[in-house]
């Protein structure tokens, strides 16, 4: 039995919640399923970086946006990971593949939302957003990155 791909992207979204409110934890866990079939579903923490966002990729898989940030650091630095649709199942630990990483000298900010779509020509288009939460050291970005179908292909299949 395959998991939800939306109910997992909506759970770790509000796991962004909760981390962001003072969750520090190696991984995190909760439930998955439907009433009278709740499984356990843990997300492995990778670094020093905290997930803000989660979305569904049109191929079923799950972006996660995970942030690395402080308002005592130089810089923030996100990296995007895809969780593969076949891995999400009951019990699973769901580990996040590295699609991208950005950092300085790109344009980089605190983003908190995701969303993903097939454009055009057949590609995933990728909106991430980040506000300024009322500082000046903040901004309100919207962001659109491109994975062309041959990549997205690839990201599905797991290949680098």
């Amino acid at each position: 039995m395959v998991g939800n791909p939306l109910a997992v992207a909506a759970t770790l979204a509000a796991w962004a919640t909760s981390i962001c409110s003072g969750w520090l934890t190696v991984s995190r866990s909760d439930w998955v399923g439907r009433p009278g079939a709740w499984s356990r579903l843990n997300l492995a923490r990778s670094g020093s970086f905290t997930v803000s966002d989660a979305t569904l990729l049109p191929s079923g898989d799950v972006l996660l946006v995970e942030r690395d940030f402080s308002l005592f650091g130089a810089a923030a630095l996100v990296r995007l990971s895809v969780v593969p649709r076949a891995a999400i199942r009951p019990g699973a630990r769901l580990v996040g593949r590295t699609l991208a990483q950005l950092a300085p000298p790109l344009t980089v900010d605190n983003f908190e939302a995701a969303a993903a779509r097939t454009g055009p020509d057949g590609a995933t288009l990728i909106y991430l957003m980040s506000d300024d939460n009322q500082s000046f050291l903040q901004r309100t970005l919207l962001f659109q990155l491109r994975l062309d179908p041959a990549a997205a292909a690839n990201t599905a299949a797991g290949s680098p």
